[in-house]
């Protein structure tokens, strides 16, 4: 059958790989006796965690051939499980095999767990009990102990603490780091520390990455040279899955580097002025951010997928979709300043109702023609009359045709 690929403006493009099996809109068991749902996830201790991936990363070689080895072995056995298990359509195991798939990712780390926050919003190319299985990686990484965050904290921006207080308990675990309250300055602010060892860790998992890409376009190109000896037309479009990869180490490597993620912050919060945007993206404090500590403005706001909390605020869901919709339409076709980390554990709401972004570490920037070109595209699709004529058509067509052009 024939694939496709998904892609957000040079971000990361993450390719439909068809033995994933999506369940068809119609299909989509989202509810209902047949759909059995993952196990929940089990909270982990955080330093244990970080001592089990400590295990796993290193620059010596012994060090990066058990982790190859590590990842090597569980990207067969998922992928025969997710195989064998999609072949019997037995939802109970789909669910066992998603929830397998998840605490895989959690053990082998950073790099594995970003990887499924990406996955984990495909339901176009994902069976719902993986999806679900993988949101829980947006919210409930272990956090390692005060002790631990005090140690990287303090290598980063010295001792005494620069902040008139710090909360240890922290806000939130994330794939690359955590966060905590604290106050800076006499303003409440809160601050992201990145889990240790992080570039160690995607230098080896990259190598593997690419190594299996390479096999990936070998296969590609020796299936599409039988399907033509066969006389048969191409089974998918042409791809280069190292392109993938490299995009994604890219984007990865910008990420764990939060100076710049603090100056994209700044760039997409200016990107906005004068837009007529409501959304709240917080204000960065450069003196007490380094590459590992990002120190940014505390705003009251819960997760837009926290449905009880968001009705309990009185605020209209529907019209919060319809925002969030307005948001990234402005930043392809007017703003091209696009953050590329969209998912759900970065969005959340203030108890006005305005929209905040958090996480700029993975952002990319349009070029103008480009911008002008996805709006001739919208004008000539979305524009015009119910009931077109063969005039209108033909205008609406041609401004799509210049569209894909520029």
């Amino acid at each position: 059958g024939s694939t496709t690929t998904d892609s957000t403006a040079k971000g990361v493009v993450v390719p439909t790989a068809p033995f994933l099996k999506p369940c068809k809109a119609e299909e989509e068991p989202l509810s209902g006796d047949s759909y059995v749902p993952p196990e929940p996830l089990q909270l982990q201790d955080g330093d244990a965690l970080e001592a089990k991936w400590d295990r796993l990363r290193g620059t010596r070689k012994r060090d990066q051939l058990r982790r190859s080895m590590a990842l090597q072995t569980f990207f067969v056995k998922a992928g025969w499980k997710t195989v064998r298990a999609n072949m019997t359509d037995d939802d109970m195991r789909t669910a066992m095999t998603a929830a397998w798939v998840r605490d895989g990712l959690l053990q082998l780390g950073p790099t594995m767990i970003k990887l499924g926050q990406v996955f984990s919003s495909r339901k176009d190319l994902l069976h719902p009990a993986y999806c679900e299985a993988l949101e829980s990686l947006q919210t409930a990484v272990p956090c390692v102990s005060a002790s631990r965050v005090r140690e990287l904290l303090e290598a980063e921006l010295g001792s005494p603490l620069p902040f008139d207080s710090f909360d240890d308990t922290p806000l939130a675990g994330a794939s690359l780091g955590q966060v905590h309250r604290a106050v800076y300055k006499g303003t409440p602010v809160a601050v992201k520390i990145q889990r240790a060892g992080l570039t160690e860790m995607f230098d080896t998992d990259f190598k593997n990455i690419r190594l299996g890409c390479r096999a990936m376009n070998l296969m590609e190109r020796g299936y599409e040279r039988i399907r033509r000896m066969q006389g048969k037309s191409k089974a998918a479009a042409d791809r280069d899955w190292m392109a993938y990869a490299n995009d994604a180490a890219r984007l990865l490597y910008e990420e764990i580097d939060y100076v710049n993620e603090g100056k994209n912050a700044e760039q997409f919060a200016e990107s906005l002025v004068g837009t007529g945007s409501n959304v709240v993206v917080p204000k960065v404090f450069n003196d007490a951010t380094t590459e590992k500590v990002l120190t940014m403005e505390y705003i009251e706001s819960v997760k837009m997928t926290d449905t009880p909390k968001v009705d309990a605020l009185g605020l209209d869901r529907k019209k919060l979709s319809q925002e969030v919709l307005d948001t990234f339409l402005l930043q392809l076709m007017q703003t091209g300043v696009l953050h590329c980390d969209p998912h759900p554990g970065n969005m959340c709401v203030t108890p006005s109702g305005r929209i905040v972004l958090y996480d700029f570490g993975m952002m990319d920037t349009l070029p103008q023609t480009t911008v002008q070109g996805m709006r001739k595209i919208a004008f000539g699709l979305l524009n015009g009359s119910p009931t077109p004529d063969a005039k209108e058509i033909a205008t609406r067509g041609d401004s799509v045709m210049e569209g894909l052009e520029m």
